[in-house]
């Protein structure tokens, strides 16, 4: 059973999913990662303020990300595949990326035009964008 203060909502458009480091510049990444205690990953540094169960501002934009259940592989949502190599999935904005960032993801994460507002969230090592499933266990 999911808990629905963890379910967020997004609204309708184009999204990138997939590791987020493959579409954020080094600079952004560590200060994106500074400013979400490593997208949650450091309790130490927690709680920020830009960062509450996954979701994140970046270049005025509401984002998710979260850690995958065993890190750094490739995960699947039917025949698509999804590199992963800074241990977390993520659901971003196509407009919150810089132009020169997606080339950088060809071919490690997907786009997705979702055309109604759709839930986020993740559970048990898995994933839920919309209609996308990534099981990460």
């Amino acid at each position: 059973m999911r808990d629905e203060t963890k379910v967020h909502e997004f609204p309708p458009g184009r999204y990138y999913v997939g590791d987020p480091c493959y579409v954020i510049d080094n600079t952004d990444w560590d200060i994106l990662g500074e400013n979400t205690a490593w997208f949650g990953c450091d309790p130490d540094k927690l709680p920020v303020s830009n960062y509450n169960d996954g979701v994140f501002e970046f270049n005025g934009h509401k984002c998710f990300a979260y850690h995958t259940q065993w890190g750094d592989g490739v995960y699947t949502f039917g025949r698509m595949e999804f590199g992963v190599d800074a241990g977390l999935l993520s659901v971003i904005p196509v407009e919150a990326i810089k132009d020169d960032q997606f080339e950088n993801a060809e071919g490690l994460g997907k786009i997705f035009e979702f055309k109604v507002p759709f839930k986020v969230w993740y559970e048990e090592g898995i994933f839920y964008f919309g209609h996308v499933r990534i099981d990460t266990n």
